[in-house]
C-alpha cells in the first residue's frame, strides 16, 4: 500500500507525516524504503518509511523517554526520536 498525504493534515503537534508521502509500506520481509538498509528491521515495525522516518506509529512502546534511537512510537515534531508515545490514533476519512 502506498501512502498519500492530503493537503488537510491536521495535527496540533507539528507535521512529522508529510515526509512519508508517496511511500510504499515497508515490513521486515518487504523492504520498500529508499534507505540502504531495512528501516522496518532497524526501527522495529512496519511503516511508510522513506529514509527512514520522522514518524513511526508502529514502533515499540518504551513508556516515554528512552535511550534507544527512534524505535519507539515516534512523532519527531512532538517528542523527538527518543520519546515513545503510549498509543497513536490514525483516522482516515473519504475525500
Amino acid at each position: 500500500y502506498r501512502l498519500t498525504v492530503g493537503s488537510s493534515l491536521n495535527s496540533n503537534m507539528g507535521d512529522s507525516f508529510s515526509g512519508h508521502n508517496n511511500q510504499a509500506f515497508s515490513t521486515k520481509d518487504r523492504d520498500n524504503d529508499i534507505y540502504s538498509g531495512n528501516c522496518a528491521v532497524t526501527f522495529k515495525g512496519g511503516w511508510w518509511y522513506s529514509n527512514c522516518h520522522s514518524s513511526n506509529l508502529n514502533g515499540l512502546y518504551h513508556k516515554g523517554e528512552h535511550a534507544s534511537y527512534a524505535d519507539g512510537i515516534n512523532w519527531y515534531a512532538g517528542g523527538g526520536h527518543n520519546y515513545s508515545y503510549k498509543y497513536a490514533d490514525m483516522k482516515i476519512r473519504p475525500q
